[in-house]
């Protein structure tokens, strides 16, 4: 528990973590386990979205986040949407969009590849932010009791867990490493801007760069590029009046 500046002690509420994560699991095991990918893929055939089967997945952190929000009322939020500075915040979200746009991706639809990085881009961000609102947008601000370490360690193992993959010895060995690794950096990322839309910004480069196929020599340029272009904002953008957060 931590104490705020008006001395309230504040603790977790363990129960709605509970009811959380049941629900974004329940809702999303399905989609995460492959058990509706046929389904999925006769629903989308021959669209671009058709080898996506895992947005779905998105659903249910999205809803979950949502339905203990509205039950749990004394819950404090300081990560939101636009979190306190609303353009640079925006700019952040967008940038592996932009930069992969410019650099382009190959892919098998026979589409430009420019084209097809931006709206394969635009589609995993808005895949992204949703799954984060679950993560960021409420577990990372329920856990803020407990010291960081601890709460991204938490989420780390909670998000391999909600992945659903356990199939072989790199599931069960180096992807929770790799989950537990990306929720310190998203998490840290996060508590910079407290904006859950920027961890989907970071969260969607993660995408661009491992679901896209192979790591190439363009994909390593559009990295780069994105963060030469975080680095520009940090330094160069000043940013507006930070936005104060009663909850």
């Amino acid at each position: 528990m931590i104490k705020e500046n008006t001395n309230k002690v504040v603790k977790i509420r363990w129960q709605f973590v509970v009811i959380f994560y049941i629900i974004a699991f329940s809702l999303s095991a399905p989609f995460n386990s492959g058990l509706l990918n046929p389904w999925y893929r006769a629903l989308t055939k021959s669209w671009l979205i058709s080898d996506m089967s895992y947005l779905p997945a998105c659903l249910g952190t999205l809803i979950a986040g949502i339905v203990v929000l509205l039950i749990d009322k004394s819950h404090q939020r300081t990560i939101t949407f636009l979190g306190n500075y609303r353009l640079r915040n925006i700019a952040i979200s967008i940038t592996p969009v932009v930069a992969f746009s410019i650099i382009g991706l190959d892919n098998s639809f026979g589409q430009n590849r420019y084209q097809f990085a931006l709206s394969y881009g635009v589609i995993n961000l808005i895949y992204s932010v949703f799954e984060e609102f679950g993560w960021r947008g409420y577990l990372q601000d329920e856990l803020r009791p407990l010291k960081k370490g601890i709460s991204f360690l938490i989420i780390g193992i909670l998000w391999w867990v909600w992945h659903f993959r356990y199939a072989t010895t790199f599931d069960l060995t180096i992807f929770p490493l790799i989950c537990i690794g990306g929720s310190f950096l998203i998490g840290q990322f996060t508590e910079k801007t407290k904006s859950y839309l920027t961890a989907g910004g970071l969260h969607c480069l993660i995408i661009l760069l491992t679901n896209s196929g192979d790591i190439t020599r363009s994909k390593m340029i559009a990295i780069a590029l994105t963060g030469l272009i975080w680095v520009g904002i940090s330094f160069l953008w000043k940013p507006e009046l930070p936005i104060t957060h009663n909850k």
